[in-house]
């Protein structure tokens, strides 16, 4: 499993190959070596994140076929708190993404937000393939949902990490208690996300006023809404309202709750992406070629390679967890710390949760380290609130691969940022972002009492 992940990391950072055949070829040769079997391998085509992938990427494209995502865009550059410079533009993407991200799934909110932010930067004229606008733009979209990470139902690991803690560490943390830490690192980082990004991108005001100009003019000459505009709304609308229910539901109901349960089994994220996608295949709408919302010719134009890229990743990953190369990685950091220091612990803790997040999902990976978190503190002596929660927060952290997130794969598919520039400048991001959730951590932890 090592000399798979070795070689398959290679290949991603140098592009030797396409990023979706190298990611198959992980699958292929962790059967070839004998490192797993066929059937595990393979059953990462079938799991449910890269369904919730699929109707995401789908919801998305109708935005865009459409027009529903061009009438979006020039809604908000036609503002003028949003366009009086290019940082402002930054910073509105980032807040938007961020709100969203913090109650619905970081992947929904990026592919919801891409085709408004390729819409915007076609129209400054700017959507170029690693050309500084367009990189600052489709990275913030994807930081922005990924370190969202301000509430308990933010993102899988937020949960994960607090029941663990909870049933292992003896540490009860409430919706309110989580928040009074999570949130101020949350803000940290878009302020350090915005200040990098923004960095290189240059428009004057006078140019992003002549955008203003434009897209009101352009949303006048687009008239009403059009039947497939309101029914991809519509779809959009179904799939966020269940993504938020349970989240918002679990805030008033206990999981164990029969209602909970009900809505946890037939409501998952990938089912609830599936249904608003499902959707646009089933509207009429008129004044459309084929009379429907969304036909499969133009979900055939979805890059599919970044679904293989995905599910590749996530044979990968889990290869890494059952062979124990996970825990082995996890007791070797460990071993780098010394008795009694509860800082070191939580940066050791956290520096182990990025680089397994990095290669696999944030869940799989805040399974994993969450123990190794809470059994490493207690071995040092100390408190296993704060190396715990720092794991919990870092498991949201690795911004270098397209495989690191869903967000960021959906980024890496529009074409516009390729590899080598998501890693050069999410390697920076990641070390930002570990030491600065340290230092709010520092700062929050030992005045809640849990240090």
């Amino acid at each position: 499993v090592m000399a798979v992940f070795v070689v398959t990391v290679i290949l991603w950072v140098s592009e030797a190959l396409p990023l979706a055949v190298t990611a198959v070829g992980a699958a292929l040769f962790l059967v070839l070596t004998g490192a797993t079997d066929a059937k595990t391998a393979f059953a990462s085509l079938g799991d449910p994140v890269i369904f919730l992938f699929i109707g995401s990427f789908m919801l998305a494209r109708a935005m865009e076929t459409t027009g529903l995502a061009k009438r979006a865009a020039f809604w908000l550059i036609r503002q003028k708190w949003a366009t009086g410079s290019l940082r402002g533009l930054l910073m509105a993407i980032a807040l938007v993404a961020c709100l969203l991200s913090l109650f619905i799934s970081n992947t929904a909110t990026t592919a919801m937000l891409l085709p408004i932010v390729k819409t915007v930067l076609d129209g400054l004229g700017k959507l170029k393939r690693d050309g500084p606008e367009s990189s600052a733009l489709l990275l913030m979209t994807t930081w922005a949902a990924g370190i969202a990470v301000g509430t308990m139902v933010a993102t899988p690991p937020n949960m994960i990490g607090v029941s663990i803690l909870r049933e292992q560490g003896g540490v009860d943390l409430n919706f309110t208690q989580f928040a009074m830490f999570g949130m101020p690192v949350t803000v940290v980082l878009i302020l350090l996300a915005w200040w990098l990004l923004g960095r290189g991108i240059t428009l004057t005001p006078e140019d992003l006023a002549k955008v203003r100009e434009s897209a009101l003019a352009t949303t006048k000459d687009m008239g009403r809404w059009s039947a497939a505009e309101r029914n991809t709304m519509l779809a959009f609308g179904v799939a966020i309202f269940l993504w938020v229910v349970p989240g918002v539901m679990e805030s008033f109901l206990s999981q164990e709750h029969d209602v909970m349960k009900w809505v946890k089994a037939r409501f998952p994220e990938s089912v609830a992406a599936l249904v608003g996608a499902g959707l646009l295949f089933l509207l009429p709408a008129r004044g459309t070629k084929s009379g429907m919302t969304f036909t499969w010719d133009e979900a055939k134009e979805i890059d599919w390679g970044t679904v293989l890229l995905f599910a590749g990743g996530i044979a990968l990953g889990s290869a890494v967890f059952a062979s124990g190369l996970a825990q082995m990685m996890g007791e070797a950091l460990a071993g780098m710390t010394g008795q009694g220091n509860v800082w070191l612990v939580t940066f050791i803790c956290m520096v182990a949760a990025v680089l397994l997040s990095e290669l696999a999902s944030n869940t799989a990976s805040a399974t994993v380290i969450v123990p190794i978190s809470i059994a490493l503190a207690q071995g040092a002596g100390v408190n296993p609130a704060a190396p715990t929660i720092g794991a919990i927060l870092a498991c949201s952290l690795g911004f270098m691969f397209p495989v690191s997130t869903p967000p960021n794969a959906l980024v890496f598919g529009t074409g516009y940022v390729s590899g080598r520039q998501m890693m050069k400048k999410g390697v920076v991001f990641d070390v930002v972002a570990v030491l600065a959730t340290l230092f709010v951590l520092w700062l929050v932890l030992p005045r809640m009492g849990l240090v």
